[in-house]
């Protein structure tokens, strides 16, 4: 084949045939050019932690400080309301139902920080983390409402059916809350770590001290909202409000500040991704292997945390 030109709409193409050129004239209509080339492929996308970079980037100390409260308050209302039956159920329920969920939930918060917290948080993030523990918060304060509902005649008037069902029942919430508060905890403290790092990087200074004071305001509101659910609670059982419709009030605001708390910024997470097991081995390790000298303390005391830790109830 030889070389071919375009006039006009129409096309030569001079085919070589033996030692002679014969021009031969197509009418060929050529091709409306488009400014996107078929089969090309897709405008890249940038990876989704240069885009997170991005976004957090943009935010100014004054956002970062902002959606701080916001988180922690949202955060401090959930676990303040939806915890309460924790110490109330040995109160409400009849039989071994509450002290049967308390050390339920207890076993589960355990499993869940070894196996489940950091895994979780890496995949969904810190704030997914947080939201993925305030759900199953949620679920455990309804069932919990539920299972007082079941016992609703009073707990010294309920009968064996009953007080079976009321088992099973809060033994499921105590499981999901335990879940919970394994998953839940880890995520915060990402995210509170995350935070910090941002407004110090904005604002300079001493990082200790930075972290000092936001540890002190996130602990403030944690501890008012805890507070406050508890002698709310007290004070709907003095006006003779029945448990399971407490129950239903705090699983509402739990729920509420659920909803609120998807309007916190989605920051993400530090440090390279662990594989699930390395991290599973380091969180064994410091109970199986012999803790130094400046870990000794806190190492006897997380054991004897979880073997000792209890409430005092209208009974005990």
């Amino acid at each position: 084949a030889g070389a071919s030109g375009e006039a006009f709409g129409s096309s030569w193409l001079y085919i070589s045939a033996g030692s002679s050129a014969q021009p031969i004239r197509c009418e060929c209509q050529p091709r409306a050019r488009s400014s996107r080339i078929e089969g090309a492929m897709p405008p890249v996308q940038e990876p989704r932690e240069r885009q997170e970079a991005s976004a957090e980037a943009a935010l100014t100390t004054q956002q970062l400080q902002r959606n701080f409260y916001w988180f922690a308050l949202n955060f401090a209302v959930n676990h303040g309301v939806v915890t309460t039956p924790l110490v109330l159920s040995t109160s409400v329920l009849a039989g071994d139902a509450g002290y049967v969920g308390n050390a339920l939930i207890n076993i589960f918060t355990m499993v869940a920080s070894f196996f489940l917290g950091a895994p979780l948080t890496g995949t969904l993030g810190p704030r997914g983390g947080v939201l993925f523990g305030m759900l199953l918060y949620c679920i455990y304060a309804a069932l919990f409402a539920v299972a007082a509902y079941v016992g609703k005649d009073g707990k010294d008037n309920i009968g064996e059916t009953a007080k079976q069902l009321q088992l099973i029942i809060f033994s499921i919430g105590s499981a999901c809350g335990g879940i919970a508060a394994g998953v839940l905890w880890t995520a915060q403290g990402a995210y509170f770590s995350r935070t910090v790092d941002l407004i110090h990087q904005r604002e300079g200074g001493e990082r200790s001290a930075l972290t000092s004071k936001m540890a002190s305001r996130f602990a403030i509101l944690y501890l008012v909202c805890e507070v406050i659910a508890k002698l709310l609670w007290s004070l709907l059982s003095y006006l003779k409000v029945p448990g399971w419709v407490n129950g239903i009030i705090y699983t509402g605001a739990g729920a509420l500040a659920l909803v609120l708390q998807l309007n916190s910024f989605n920051l993400s997470s530090t440090g390279p991704r662990t594989a699930v097991l390395q991290k599973v081995k380091a969180a064994a390790s410091l109970w199986t292997e012999r803790p130094r000298a400046s870990e000794r303390v806190v190492w006897r005391c997380e054991r004897e945390r979880c073997a000792g830790s209890g409430y005092i109830n209208s009974e005990y």
